[in-house]
């Protein structure tokens, strides 16, 4: 987990505990009583996921294993570890980069590998060596939409990192919407980031209405165990959290946290969200048994 994820949520934290006396409680919902479950959960998912990169490291250390399949495993387990450990993402990337360049003499391949190394630094909170790298990126065709997925996602985490409304903020907000820019134009209708991109933009600009039909057609196609479903979830909790309605608000937050457990995301904020919304209104126990998860992942 990145730092400045680590700070997200220990923010969060700080908040319930400073809460007022809490409200009247609330039933628990269907969706509560499903994260329950998946967070007990929670370690087999994590051995899922590390028997797939043991998978790959297991083709990547063999020395009859090609060096283009080496590449390939190396690159898949950078993938796999980003959203829960950057480091290892990091050397992942490096490695594969190392044998892109020194074996398989790949432009292309050299290409992605950094790309794949400047999602890694974004993840791990190195922002002005994921900058750096970034900028010295090609300007490759056949990488581009990588590319631009990587820019999106290093001045998101800048512009998270660095809080609100001051001018670092603005800034990197402005980035960050010229990428989404650029991918909606280069992006096919039919696309699934493209679909959320539009439906967050939508959300930000204040279209709620027009916004949760995307999301939930996207919802529907995509399994909880797919990192989009939780992106997605989340970003419907927060229309209807702007629409005043906390009760589906709580609902796809609950949701978009089963998605984050299901696919091992350390960093999310739809766990601590939750509980901060559950303490306001009276149910303390799951309050602070997801607030603990959190920091048990952000510790861990």
């Amino acid at each position: 987990m990145k730092t400045s994820a680590f700070f997200r949520v220990l923010g969060l934290l700080l908040l319930v505990a400073a809460f007022p006396q809490p409200a009247a409680g609330i039933p628990a919902s269907a969706e509560l009583e499903v994260l329950d479950k998946t967070i007990k959960e929670a370690k087999r998912y994590m051995a899922a996921k590390q028997a797939v990169i043991d998978s790959l490291s297991s083709i990547w250390t063999r020395q009859d294993t090609p060096v283009a399949r080496k590449w390939e495993a190396l690159m898949a387990a950078s993938e796999q570890y980003c959203t829960f450990n950057a480091d290892s993402a990091l050397r992942c990337s490096e490695a594969a980069l190392a044998i892109s360049e020194n074996s398989l003499k790949d432009n292309e391949k050299n290409e992605r590998s950094r790309i794949a190394m400047v999602n890694a630094l974004s993840a791990s909170g190195l922002f002005v060596a994921a900058e750096s790298a970034f900028k010295n990126l090609s300007r490759m065709e056949s990488t581009r939409v990588a590319r631009l997925k990587a820019g999106r996602q290093l001045y998101s985490y800048m512009a998270g990192y660095v809080g609100t409304s001051n001018r670092f903020e603005e800034e990197y907000r402005r980035r960050y919407r010229a990428y989404d820019d650029s991918l909606l134009a280069v992006l096919p209708a039919t696309d699934n980031s493209r679909q959320f991109i539009s439906a967050e933009r939508l959300i930000a600009d204040g279209h709620y209405s027009e916004a949760k039909p995307i999301l939930d057609f996207l919802m529907k196609s995509l399994s909880p165990n797919e990192n989009l479903y939780g992106m997605a979830a989340y970003q419907m909790a927060e229309a209807f959290l702007h629409e005043g309605n906390q009760e589906d608000y709580a609902a796809f937050l609950a949701k978009a946290a089963e998605s984050d457990v299901k696919t091992c995301v350390s960093e999310g904020l739809a766990l601590p969200k939750l509980a901060q919304l559950l303490y306001s209104r009276g149910d303390l126990d799951a309050a602070f048994r997801y607030i603990n998860f959190s920091l048990d992942n952000a510790v861990a």
